[in-house]
């Protein structure tokens, strides 16, 4: 798979397209699909592939923690956290959602 970056209102995302033979140009539109079980919540930002947010909602599952997560532009994120050590509670404080590049497939957006 073929890593690539792209610019996005949360900042740049590295991934890998879901067709090799895809070759975008810079500012074509691309969609970015993520599993909630490949984000993780982490407390700084990351250099890349980082979400910043608060979490709006908590739900214990006991070996899954869902989060909703309203980051600062755009639509509310889901987050699935497997064996959480300690689930984190909906507060007014910012973390991070971040994946990694692999996690992160880059799908082409048909034009009309």
């Amino acid at each position: 798979m073929y890593k690539r970056q792209v610019e996005t209102i949360h900042g740049r995302f590295a991934g890998r397209f879901s067709n090799p033979e895809l070759k975008p140009k810079p500012g074509d539109r691309v969609c970015l699909s993520i599993r909630p079980e490949s984000l993780s919540l982490v407390d700084t930002r990351p250099a890349i592939n980082g979400i910043a947010g608060r979490v709006v909602e908590s739900t214990y599952l006991g070996e899954i923690a869902q989060y909703s997560l309203q980051p600062e532009a755009g639509d509310t994120i889901r987050v699935a956290e497997l064996n959480p050590e300690k689930p984190r509670e909906p507060s007014e404080l910012h973390i991070y959602a971040s994946v990694r590049p692999d996690d992160v497939v880059l799908l082409e957006v048909e034009t009309e």
